[in-house]
């Protein structure tokens, strides 16, 4: 309930799961900016990740605790909230 009141502070709202939906944790994620600069890095992400960005176009790189990387290309509104979910094929 505390992490779904939390949600409208911030505008991306990242999930990480894997083939059959399931959440997985444990994750490296670091986000860049349309220019390719990284904008945010964090270590032991997930299932969920909650950050502030400027509005733009961002690609985010998951890396699981395995070395497996799956990229998720978003884009952050002026108003609401960015949901991209990196889903793993196998893990």
């Amino acid at each position: 309930a505390q992490l779904k009141a939390a949600e409208a502070d911030y505008n991306v709202q990242m999930l990480m799961a894997g083939p059959g939906g399931e959440f997985m944790s444990g994750m490296t994620v670091r986000i860049a900016d349309a220019s390719a600069a990284e904008v945010f890095a964090a270590p032991d992400c997930g299932p969920y990740l909650y950050t502030k960005l400027a509005p733009g176009k961002y690609t985010a790189a998951v890396t699981s605790a395995r070395g497996a990387t799956q990229k998720v290309s978003f884009t952050v509104p002026a108003q609401g909230a960015a949901k991209p979910v990196a889903r793993f094929s196998s893990e």
